[in-house]
C-alpha cells in the first residue's frame, strides 16, 4: 500500500519545497489514488 503513496508524497514535497504547480487533472488523479487505497484497506 505504501508504494502507491510514494509518488503522492514526492509531488507534495515538490509543491511545498520547490513551489511546483499542480494541475487539476493531477489533483483529481491523486484523489482517485487515495480513494482506492481507502477502499482496499477498509474493513468489511
Amino acid at each position: 500500500m505504501f508504494s502507491f503513496l510514494t509518488p503522492l508524497f514526492g509531488v507534495a514535497f515538490g509543491v511545498v519545497l520547490m513551489h511546483d504547480a499542480v494541475g487539476p487533472r493531477f489533483a483529481v488523479a491523486e484523489l482517485l489514488v487515495l480513494a482506492g487505497i481507502v477502499l482496499v484497506n477498509r474493513r468489511a
